[in-house]
């Protein structure tokens, strides 16, 4: 729970810059805080602190994780695939692939998801869809990780196939070749292989685990804008240049003016160079040598253009891209999510094309020995490196995907719809390719292995809160933590005959240079709490609130009461408001059970201030918190103090009137701070 901040004035305290503090020189006999002990993760660098300790950060009052460590599964996903090319020749290639539903188990550990599935489009029909398709997301409240891998061609379907000739015009080969309903798989091969990263500024808010792998709950409506990088790997081969080769072949006369390949030729050539390439690259020889000189006018030219074409076999498309976008849950019930994300990728592209694979590419020699020897009348000699196409280019362009969730919840019961589509385009120089896809996952699961903290021996109020209060009671519960929304979960602990893990801090001060004091209230002094930080679950029963007075007794102690929970957040606010040279004690626990600030008020008598009635001391912005660590105990903070050794710091005040300097050191491994009051 944050606390807004509130200003008090300070009625005997003036507040220095860190420049007008009077400094002691360090000497020798400095009392040096021991070192902690580094853990594995201590040891890496920063960066990767950062990440391992806020994997799975969470603001309690927008999101919380699941009860459950462990998921099971059942999922339906139906996936569509597109493909478009248009080459420099005038070459249209549209295609789809055939709708795929895929069935099977899955089951998870909290972030990651595992499982099999089997193409139920398949089954009975004995095809073999040569598709290999393998992706892996893990998704945290600080990330997401897609791994995209898939592999098609057989399931593709002809959409168009359209070429602009200059004596034919505009050519429909699909119709022309009857390949309307034809499976590509002998034509078309598609890849695609890539990974993207995904980090949001907002997660604490925002859950994506919530949206997308049920890893989290989302209490409020939240959104958070989304960074990252990623690298993609597209390649198309393609046969269209056999296509082409085929058809030119079918135009070839004879001397008589007949057609040289008809359709039983045709066959007859394809299962001779299976048999015997030699001899049929001898027949291939004596028929292009036969038609080739028969080619006259622009339809010979369009004839040449088909037998000689050269389409590229192979694309490949690499990507390097950032991705910038925005994703929002939008909490409908208690029960019900709907998760929406959308991200755009700039990037840089590098094409590269080549028809290395083609007839017309493996036949050059074939085809120079024929033009050379039929149109004497050439001014050059072609060379087989005329047949060989080769096109690369590196552009920028931006890329674009969607994804989209619904989710219900009930009990250990969860069912939803998932959707992801992608946008994968190029175009530049006459050249474009375009790979769309998408997916769309239906799926019933079941939560088991219920988390430490939510089982019986362990903290259930924060649990049985969650599955009883409704969605309003929850935020205000987040929000002001009063008693009375807390009732019903005291009562169900009660049954249980468990109470709430609270422990109690006894803070200490001595005062040296002067003596503690009563006042006019009858008090020696207080501790008022005015701003801190302490997540729901660590103080499940409201104890630490703004405003709470925390009386000083004669021996110098006030007493803070929380609970045994600890959080890294805590840390991070404390750490927001303090840096090291503001506190007494310079090392401490990253994990904190409560973080507060506020104002110090102590009653001091003594013949330092010069007066026999009791006066006041007031420390505006004075901090406390207690660490997971117990070498460490607890930190005492000042802002406007600075410090002078590892283990005090020091600063100035104004008491009736007189300048006093103030020093606070903390003894090691013990609740107790020294004081030490001295007239300037």
């Amino acid at each position: 729970m944050l606390w807004g901040s509130s200003s008090i004035h300070a009625e005997g305290l003036e507040r220095s810059k860190p420049s007008e503090f009077t400094a002691f020189s360090e000497s020798s006999d400095t009392i040096l805080a021991p070192k902690k002990k580094k853990g594995f993760v201590d040891r890496l660098p920063q960066p990767f602190r950062w990440i391992i300790r806020n994997w799975a950060a969470t603001d309690e009052r927008y999101a919380i994780s699941s009860f459950y460590n462990w998921a099971v599964q059942v999922q339906n996903s139906t996936t569509f695939e597109w493909v478009n090319m248009q080459m420099p020749q005038g070459v249209d290639l549209k295609m789809r692939s055939r709708v795929s539903n895929k069935l099977g188990p899955y089951f998870g550990w909290r972030f990651l998801f595992f499982g099999a599935t089997v193409d139920v489009t398949t089954i009975g029909k004995g095809e073999n869809k040569r598709k290999n398709e393998f992706t892996l997301s893990i998704n945290s409240a600080l990330f997401n990780i897609d791994l995209i891998r898939r592999r098609t061609g057989g399931d593709f379907i002809l959409q168009n196939l359209n070429y602009n000739d200059e004596h034919y015009g505009n050519l429909d080969l699909k119709e022309m070749l009857n390949l309307k309903h034809a499976d590509m798989g002998d034509y078309v091969k598609n890849s695609l292989t890539g990974i993207n990263i995904n980090h949001f500024i907002n997660h604490l808010k925002y859950s994506n685990p919530a949206a997308f792998t049920n890893g989290a709950i989302q209490l409020r409506s939240a959104g958070s804008p989304i960074v990252g990088i990623g690298y993609t790997r597209q390649q198309v081969e393609t046969e269209a240049a056999g296509i082409f080769g085929s058809i030119g072949l079918g135009m070839l006369k004879g001397d008589n003016g007949q057609y040289l390949v008809d359709e039983n030729r045709y066959n007859q050539l394809e299962q001779l160079s299976e048999q015997n390439p030699d001899q049929y690259r001898q027949e291939l020889t004596n028929i292009l040598r036969t038609g080739w000189r028969n080619l006259q006018g622009t339809e010979g030219k369009s004839v040449k253009n088909f037998l000689t074409n050269r389409l590229p076999s192979v694309t490949t498309v690499d990507d390097w891209h950032i991705q910038l976008g925005y994703a929002y849950n939008v909490v409908f019930s208690r029960r019900l999510l709907l998760g929406l994300s959308a991200v755009l990728s700039p990037g840089v592209k590098h094409v590269r094309a080549n028809n290395d694979n083609s007839y017309v590419a493996q036949e050059a020699q074939v085809f120079c020995d024929i033009i050379n020897e039929v149109e004497t009348d050439r001014q050059t000699k072609v060379k087989p490196e005329d047949f060989h196409y080769r096109y690369c280019d590196t552009y920028f362009n931006v890329n674009a995907y969607l994804k989209a969730s619904l989710v219900f919840t009930y009990d250990r019961w969860r069912a939803g719809i998932n959707t992801w589509f992608s946008d994968y385009f190029y175009k530049h120089k006459g050249m474009t390719v375009n790979n769309r896809f998408g997916n769309v996952d239906v799926y019933v699961g079941y939560c088991f292995g219920r988390k430490k903290e939510y089982r019986p021996k362990g903290d259930m109020r924060k649990a049985y809160l969650m599955a009883t209060l409704t969605r309003q009671q929850i935020e205000e519960m987040h929000d002001t933590m009063p008693k009375s929304n807390i009732d019903q979960g005291a009562a169900y602990l009660d049954s249980l005959g468990k109470t709430p893990r609270y422990h109690t801090d006894k803070i200490k001060m001595s005062i040296k240079g002067c003596e503690l004091a009563q006042g006019p209230e009858g008090k020696y002094g207080w501790f008022e709490i005015e701003d801190g930080y302490v997540t729901p679950r660590q103080d499940t029963d409201g104890k630490l609130k703004k405003g709470l007075e925390l009386e000083v007794d004669e021996n110098g102690c006030f007493e803070i009461e929380a609970g045994h929970k600890n959080s890294f957040r805590t840390g991070n606010w404390w750490n927001a408001q303090l840096d090291e040279n503001q506190v007494a004690k310079q090392q401490c626990s990253d994990r904190l059970h409560y973080a507060l600030s506020g104002k110090l008020t102590l009653y001091l008598r003594g013949e330092l201030f010069n007066s026999e009635k009791p006066v006041k001391l007031e420390i505006n912005d004075f901090y406390v918190n207690h660490g997971k660590d117990k070498k460490n105990f607890y930190q005492i903070g000042v802002q406007s103090f600075t410090s002078h050794s590892a283990n005090s710091i020091e600063g100035e005040t104004l008491i009736n009137g007189q300048r006093y300097h103030i020093s606070i050191e903390q003894k090691k491994r013990s609740k107790e701070a020294l004081i030490h009051i001295s007239a300037i």
